[in-house]
């Protein structure tokens, strides 16, 4: 599938360590080969990867994940903590993965990444979020399925999310 170069790899870390240490809130993308090697679903892969890797920023475990999953193509959005979940509600992670789907249906995994690494900024700096949408719910593990995107956060100090993040990242170079 071709993942990411070196290059891309250390622009989106540098982009989601800047909004991380930011806002207070990790964001973080992954691409695995397929999610059944963490889960049954891509939701539980997702949940398993961030809670495994100890994501989160704080004493909430704040942040967002975006998994995409290369064998069927799935992707899920993962979000843990209080202000992760009042930001990232479902209706605004519906709206974030209309920014990046379209890189993604292109193969143009780079650009779905930072598109969505952009919108996870916009939404916690306040440039975006608001609307309304019968999905419009504020409360942690919401119970949205993969059509809605899910969500859930956590995570420790900006120094292991750096580090974490490398990890993942190098990953994705392979």
């Amino acid at each position: 599938y071709g993942g990411l170069t070196e290059d891309e790899a250390s622009d989106l870390w540098n982009q989601a360590d800047s909004v991380t240490t930011t806002y207070g809130v990790g964001v973080y993308v992954a691409m695995i080969d397929d999610y059944t090697d963490f889960g049954s679903t891509v939701s539980e892969a997702a949940e398993y990867i961030f809670d495994t890797l100890e994501f989160g920023v704080g004493d909430g475990h704040e942040g967002i994940f975006l998994l995409l999953s290369m064998a069927e193509r799935d992707f899920d959005i993962d979000v843990h903590g209080t202000t992760a979940n009042n930001v990232f509600t479902s209706y605004n992670r519906e709206r974030i993965q209309d920014e990046f789907l379209d890189n993604f249906r292109n193969d143009d995994w780079y650009g779905g990444f930072s598109d969505f690494i952009r919108e996870a900024e916009a939404y916690l700096s306040g440039e975006k979020g608001g609307g309304s949408s019968d999905d419009y719910d504020y409360g942690e593990d919401s119970g949205a399925d993969i059509s809605t995107v899910s969500a859930r956060l956590s995570w420790g100090p900006t120094w292991t999310v750096s580090i974490i993040l490398g990890v993942i990242l190098s990953l994705l170079i392979s």
